[in-house]
């Protein structure tokens, strides 16, 4: 029996009723629409850095308590997934691939190596209604409430990161995020003292104009005709 790998299982919210799937670089670059009721889109001609995902609106979501869930999985087996909407190529140039749009605080960010990847999008729209209760009525949802992206082959791309631990300061949480990326395959070198305070190379010099200064030979800064003649 195959299995996939999970990379990513989180909620995020929708823009609009639309979730992302794109290149960090992927602004302004060609993009795919994939919606249920368009059958499944092979890969167009040109790359295709970003994918829309149709799915149920962020209302729906906040009437139903949860946002739409997103996974993605490593592996070919697509039972029990849902129905695909896009199957084809994903170019990531940047190396960086993110689930929700940039301004969006569920984002969530896989690292990886700029490649081009062979994947399969599928969506599925779980059993439920909306309550509404003056007037009592229930509606259905009005799109998909799971998206599943599935890499045939992974490259390197690794568990991903919440888009708001990257947000402040990300650096300064460096080693504990590296830690919860596990991502690379070389042991990790740390720095050492010497090489953190190695010489830079350049030297300081202090003229005789400075006080507690000295001049040092050929060091002389020259002096412009305006400086002369002060």
């Amino acid at each position: 029996m195959m299995t996939n790998t999970v990379l990513c299982d989180a909620q995020v919210t929708p823009d609009g009723a639309v979730v992302v799937i794109e290149d960090v670089g992927a602004r302004g670059v060609p993009g795919i629409y994939a919606h249920k009721a368009m059958g499944c889109v092979l890969t167009p001609p040109r790359p295709v850095h970003a994918i829309w995902v149709h799915t149920m609106s962020m209302f729906d979501g906040e009437l139903l308590g949860h946002q739409v869930r997103v996974r993605v999985l490593v592996g070919t087996d697509t039972r029990g997934l849902g129905r695909p909407v896009y199957q084809g190529e994903l170019t990531v140039a940047s190396g960086v691939l993110a689930i929700g749009e940039a301004r969006n605080p569920d984002r969530q960010l896989l690292f990886g190596i700029p490649t081009t990847l062979r994947v399969t999008v599928l969506v599925e729209t779980a059993d439920e209604v909306i309550h509404f209760s003056d007037p009592p009525a229930d509606y259905p949802v009005s799109g998909p409430t799971d998206v599943t992206v599935l890499i045939e082959d992974n490259p390197g791309f690794t568990h991903a990161v919440s888009n708001t631990v990257l947000r402040r300061q990300w650096w300064l949480r460096w080693p504990a995020i590296r830690r919860k990326l596990h991502r690379s395959s070389r042991p990790s070198v740390p720095l050492r003292r010497k090489d953190r305070c190695a010489h830079s190379g350049f030297t300081a010099v202090c003229t005789a104009d400075v006080p507690g200064g000295r001049a040092v030979p050929g060091t002389e800064i020259p002096k412009g005709p305006a400086a002369a003649a002060r």
